[in-house]
């Protein structure tokens, strides 16, 4: 199970707020949502798609096991001063309210649980990779997610009808040193040798004028709404 640390939650907070990529794929959902809806964001992780999403939906219920991950959105949600974000140490497939929409932005098997996700809302949005997806970091990555393949063909073979939108977005890492790089790799990329961290480092990372770095990362996904 993947688990967030206080140097991970710090890297992805850095690359967020120097990025568009949660208003873009918020902006994406947005032609999904009623804004009279409440929105589940099941597995919210640090929440910037949650805060993006308040603008468009009546209430956004933002759940994660994470405590530390929890705790980053109840900081964001209080400095911004935004309200109609509510944080939720929960887990969110034993919740048994009823939504007007899931999103699922890399959670679970969307495909798979589809009939389960829809007993919790009329509406799904579902973020996968594509299938094409480059990984930010040498090795396997996180596993057990479906891919863009898997996701449609789930959901042919349930007769659930479905819109899919492909997208490419950047959202990349910035980084102070190639030290710090290393160790960004080393955490996320952990089956991989140094030698091969390093050299995938070597040919990818960007030096700034300023003399850091930024790692770029164009992810390429594919959005899934069902039904309603």
């Amino acid at each position: 199970m993947w688990s967030w640390t206080r140097q991970s939650v710090a890297w992805y907070a850095r690359a967020a707020e120097q990025s568009s990529y949660h208003a873009d794929l918020a902006r994406a959902m947005q032609p999904f949502i009623n804004p009279a809806w409440t929105v589940a964001d099941m597995g919210c992780g640090p929440g910037f798609l949650s805060l993006e999403l308040a603008g468009m939906a009546a209430r956004v219920e933002a759940f994660d096991t994470d405590p530390l991950a929890i705790r980053e959105l109840e900081r964001r949600t209080a400095a911004r001063g935004i309200a109609n974000v509510h944080p939720r140490f929960e887990d969110a497939m034993a919740c048994t309210e009823r939504f007007g929409c899931c999103v699922l932005c890399f959670f679970g098997q969307p495909g798979r649980q589809a009939a389960s996700f829809l007993e919790r809302a009329g509406r799904v949005l579902a973020v996968v990779n594509a299938r094409d997806f480059r990984a930010l970091v040498p090795g396997r990555g996180r596993l057990g997610l479906e891919s863009d393949a898997e996701t449609a063909g789930f959901l042919e073979g349930a007769g659930i009808p479905y819109r899919r939108v492909p997208l490419e977005l950047e959202f990349g890492q910035p980084l102070d040193s190639f030290e710090e790089a290393l160790a960004f790799a080393a955490h996320y990329g952990r089956d991989a040798s140094p030698g091969e961290a390093e050299r995938w480092l070597e040919a990818r990372l960007v030096r700034l004028d300023d003399g850091s770095y930024y790692l770029p990362h164009a992810k390429k996904l594919a959005l899934y709404a069902f039904p309603a």
